[in-house]
């Protein structure tokens, strides 16, 4: 598995920040936490947790080649269960 890494000096950044369209200017709400994924393996994934879950953003990727294969972790909630979930959360 190859991991979209934090930036290198060298190149563009692998993941940026955008402000929702139409929203408010908000600061930068992600931040690589370590965090156990399924497979019992931690490793540091962005997330909104460290600064709070109070700002929001869009975060787009650097361009890159889709390979024949891609998996990726994604986990989110709506407050404590049994909450319903928004359907407002879409992937673009």
């Amino acid at each position: 598995m190859r991991i979209l890494s934090p930036a290198r000096a060298d190149d563009a950044p692998a993941w940026v920040n955008h402000p929702l369209p139409g929203g408010p200017d908000s600061a930068e709400p992600w931040a690589y936490q370590p965090r156990r994924c399924a497979d019992g393996k931690e490793v540091p994934l962005l997330s909104s947790h460290p600064r709070g879950e109070q700002l929001t953003g869009v975060l787009r990727s650097r361009a890159f080649v889709i390979p024949d294969s891609l998996s990726f972790y994604l986990a989110g909630h709506n407050g404590q269960p049994p909450a319903k979930h928004p359907l407002k959360n879409l992937i673009d």
